[in-house]
């Protein structure tokens, strides 16, 4: 599937002007990258003893596949004053990509 919007335009959904965050994107042994997307790191609170079934993915950061590039697991992610290492990444098809990451 053909990305919906060119890579410019996505560029608008991750300014730090709104929504977004600037981040540095670590892959392999090489020179970090600075990146711009979207830090989710919300946490669900479910109250002991009540019958809620919650699923949680942690962390994510969501950024243009572009720059996600060949970011895979174990590769490092440096936002918000803190590390994070991939443990999954998924692209939507549309041009973005959801990086699921944990805190080192």
């Amino acid at each position: 599937m053909a990305a919906v919007l060119t890579d410019e335009e996505l560029l608008a959904f991750f300014s730090p002007e709104d929504f977004g965050e600037e981040a540095l994107l670590y892959l392999g042994t090489a020179e970090p990258s600075p990146v711009l997307g979207i830090f989710d790191n919300s946490d669900v609170g479910v109250s002991p003893g009540t019958t809620l079934d919650v699923g949680s993915s942690g962390p994510t950061f969501t950024l243009r596949t572009s720059d996600a590039r060949d970011a895979r697991q174990r590769d490092r992610l440096e936002v918000a004053g803190k590390r994070y290492e991939i443990a999954d990444r998924d692209d939507d098809g549309t041009g973005v990509t959801v990086l699921r990451i944990f805190e080192l």
